[in-house]
């Protein structure tokens, strides 16, 4: 149960601070802070607590210790020696990182709370009894002038699988140097200042609309309880962190933070909350942007893993454009600028013909689709769910297409809050995301193979009946063909889910002679056509297109694909000799295996260093090999 309140003490109101106690000891959510002296403390807008520094804790409760034995997942694994109940002073700060920027990341942190590991990885961070500052574990009292401290309460028995999560609570005490304004927002965990940038009374809720809600809208208590006292720490969204949670206020596996903090972004929208109610809201979602933000300045990059790390950039942005000229400028940074530290921003790519070479692995138990790029979806817009660079060469759980549907519960809802909160769309400046955001609108009522990652039926009712469409017609960007293959890409995400029209719709012209289209097919953005023969590297190409009586091209919203005639085609075909001497073209045969170097992203975990690719999946494959 959780507790609120306060030990020996008493009330007294500060000028502009609220609420303010004197107190010997602070008790909540299952943690009890014992101080050497009485001082002053209070509440943030989202409940947490804070304390008038400097302070001495003398004890937490409960306190830490080393637990000679227990069983871990339900009785299967018995561990012993495990340290318990630890604590931390800004966890997620660069002291507790072994390196720079990218190594300040879960994989290469250190943590104090609990030396249990995930069980089903052991890359997961390293226990560091040093880092554990608990006087139960030091037998020394604990002072903080300012600062940040996260109480981990563990799990000492019914561990689940896997021993995720191992924790039961995370509560943070900050230890401030002034006391905050009432509505003052709890700064963020792993950062040093505990100064607070933001306040509640600055969103405006005018960029909200009023909608009514659908009919599987939450109550206001759910909403809230997806939002209240979550605390971002050290990356706990990554897979590889996943048992250093604690269970009643973080979720073990991010997709289903990604899908509670996202509805809670919609709800913003709805007429069934009140003003009051929406600032409530506002308040924890807030609290996590702060933390979010506090470990990007401590030179956090979140790499694209499994769970669907892709919920935090999209909070950021509807935040910011709610907060307007008053976001913090560490917030403005981190969504134009620095924009890239967020895997939502570093897994899109254009599908380029080195991934139309490179043969997919389909060695996944139980197998997802995973289905081969073809040049005639050259230019188009995709996801790879693990990291560009890591595409061909990542674990059998990613590679793509089946990625697309994943992607509706980790990018459109999200997409779908920024795109309805008024500014949301133009903070977020970036043309690839809203053409992937079509995209998986057209596909929203697809489902995974396993079941495990569909949209859930609150998005999928605001989706429907709220996305603002698109009614831009589509236009030609680039007309491209490579021997039998052409490619149209559009301006627009196509509605790919619908038949695709006629060949006959279609003439090519190759040296003013007509070549006939054998086969129309849609992609993301792209039309993709195989001719009766190709093309040589020499020829002239142009294409005509009249709209069909049925089945014409249309965009994600429906909007037609206007005819048009002579559209030159530029020509990729090799020319005799290869394409470019300075980048060889290496040919390899169907059936051929291949090996290449891994990228040197810290998610992947391989002794290695290498991995086998599958057989190559076309006649001929090419890829280019770079300097």
């Amino acid at each position: 149960m959780s507790r609120l309140g306060f030990g020996l003490g008493k009330m007294r109101h500060t000028a502009g601070a609220g609420r303010v106690a004197i107190g010997l000891q602070h008790a909540a959510f299952g943690a009890t802070f014992t101080f050497s002296e009485l001082r002053p403390v209070g509440r943030y807008a989202n409940g947490d607590w804070w304390v008038l520094g400097p302070v001495t804790i003398t004890s937490i409760s409960p306190a830490s210790f080393v637990q000679a034995s227990g069983t871990g997942n339900n009785g299967a694994t018995p561990y012993t020696g495990r340290s318990v109940h630890g604590a931390m002073v800004n966890p997620g700060n660069r002291v507790f990182a072994t390196g720079g920027l990218l190594a300040n990341n879960t994989g290469n942190s250190q943590t104090g709370f609990d030396s249990l590991r995930f069980a089903a990885l052991n890359s997961s961070p390293t226990y560091n009894a040093a880092l554990n500052v608990d006087p139960g574990a030091t037998g020394q009292p604990l002072a903080v002038t300012t600062g940040s401290v996260v109480k981990f309460v563990s799990r000492l028995t019914g561990l689940p699988s896997q021993n995720r999560p191992a924790g039961l609570d995370m509560v943070v005490l900050t230890v401030v140097d002034a006391i905050p304004a009432a509505d003052a927002i709890r700064p963020g965990v792993s950062g040093s200042s505990k100064a607070s940038r933001i306040r509640l009374s600055d969103f405006n809720l005018g960029v909200f609309q009023n909608l009514a809600p659908t009919a599987s809208a939450p109550t206001f208590a759910e909403a809230l309880g997806w939002v209240s006292r979550y605390i971002e720490t050290s990356l706990p969204d990554d897979i590889q962190n996943t048992h250093a949670k604690g269970a009643n206020n973080q979720d073990e596996y991010t997709r289903e933070t990604n899908n509670n903090l996202h509805r809670a972004l919609l709800c913003l929208h709805l007429s069934s909350f009140t003003a009051d109610q929406k600032r409530q809201l506002l308040a924890g979602l807030a609290t996590i942007g702060e933390d979010i933000v506090s470990r990007q300045e401590e030179g956090a990059v979140t790499l694209p893993d499994g769970g669907g790390p892709g919920w935090k950039f999209f909070l950021l942005v509807t935040l910011a454009a709610s907060l307007g000229a008053k976001t913090p400028a560490a917030w403005t940074t981190y969504i134009t600028t620095q924009r890239a530290t967020f895997a939502e921003n570093t897994d899109l790519f254009r599908v380029t013909p080195y991934d139309a070479a490179m043969p997919r692995r389909n060695d996944e138990v139980p197998p997802r689709p995973k289905t081969a790029y073809t040049h005639q979806m050259l230019g188009s817009v995709e996801w790879t769910g693990t990291g560009r660079l890591a595409l061909e060469q990542s674990g059998a759980n990613w590679p793509i297409l089946y990625r697309n549907i994943v992607a509706l519960s980790s990018k459109l809802p999200g997409m779908l809050a920024v795109d309805m909160t008024t500014g949301g769309r133009a903070l977020y400046n970036y043309p690839e995301a809203w053409l992937y955001y079509d995209t998986v609108f057209v596909r929203r009522n697809e489902t995974d193979a396993a079941g495990a990652n569909p949209i859930l039926p609150f998005p999928l009712e605001m989706v429907n009946a709220y996305r603002p469409a698109n009614t831009a017609v589509p236009a030609i960007i680039e007309a491209g063909v490579r021997g039998d293959a052409m490619w149209l890409r559009f301006s627009t995400s196509l509605l790919e889910t619908a038949t695709a029209p006629d060949p006959s719709a279609f003439a090519v012209l190759v040296n003013g002679a007509a070549r006939t289209v054998t086969a129309v097919s849609l992609f993301r953005q792209n039309i993709g056509l195989t001719l009766a023969s190709p093309v040589a590297g020499t020829d002239v190409v142009t294409i005509s297109y009249t709209v069909p009586g049925s089945n014409p091209a249309r965009s994600a919203d429906a909007v037609g694909v206007p005819a048009f005639s002579g559209q030159a085609v530029t020509n990729r075909t090799e020319k005799v000799g290869g394409s470019n001497t300075a980048f060889p073209v290496v040919r390899f045969a169907p059936g051929v295996q291949r090996t290449c170097l891994r990228a040197s992203i810290s998610v992947l975990n391989t002794s290695t260093g290498m991995s086998t690719l599958a057989a190559a999946n076309s006649a001929l494959g090419t890829i280019a090999l770079m300097r």
